[in-house]
Formats: C-alpha cells, sequence, structure tokens
C-alpha cells in the first residue's frame, strides 16, 4: 500500500495506467501489485550469493597457494629476529 498526501497545493499522481489528482489536504492510498514469482530469491540476493562464493574461493585458493609455498621453500619463513 502507498499513502500520498498533498500538503500543500494539488499534486497529480500517476502509477502505471492510474492517474489521480489528489487535492490539498486530501490523502490517496493506493495498493501495489505484489512483485512476480512472490517468495522466489531476488536477483539482487542472488548476485551477493555469487560474490561471496567467487570471493570465498578466492581466499582460498590464495591460502591453499601460500602454505603450499611455505612448505616447498627451503629456508621457509624469514624472521626479522634471525636473519
Amino acid at each position: 500500500m502507498l499513502q500520498v498526501a498533498a500538503m500543500r497545493g494539488n499534486l497529480e499522481f500517476t502509477y502505471r495506467d492510474e492517474f489521480q489528482v489528489i487535492p490539498e489536504g486530501e490523502t490517496y492510498r493506493i495498493y501495489l501489485d505484489a512483485p512476480a514469482g512472490l517468495g522466489a530469491p531476488s536477483t539482487g540476493k542472488r548476485t551477493k550469493t555469487v560474490i561471496y562464493i567467487v570471493a570465498g574461493a578466492v581466499a582460498a585458493g590464495a591460502a591453499v597457494w601460500r602454505i603450499h609455498e611455505l612448505i616447498q621453500s627451503s629456508s621457509g619463513p624469514e624472521s626479522p629476529a634471525k636473519p
């Protein structure tokens, strides 16, 4: 539901193919249609999920690569205390 109020002067309101002139001081209510596929995940939610999965896969790959490099390195990690 959308409620529109004209506070100063008349207000011309259009929603889809409905047009209404709302006189000053009056309120107009319009009931909006439910979105298609109600209950289905929105595209924005799906996109965020894919981004999180890709970012997690990249982070896991980088961690595995770093661990592999540390294990294969002959000198191991260098320490400022023991050059």
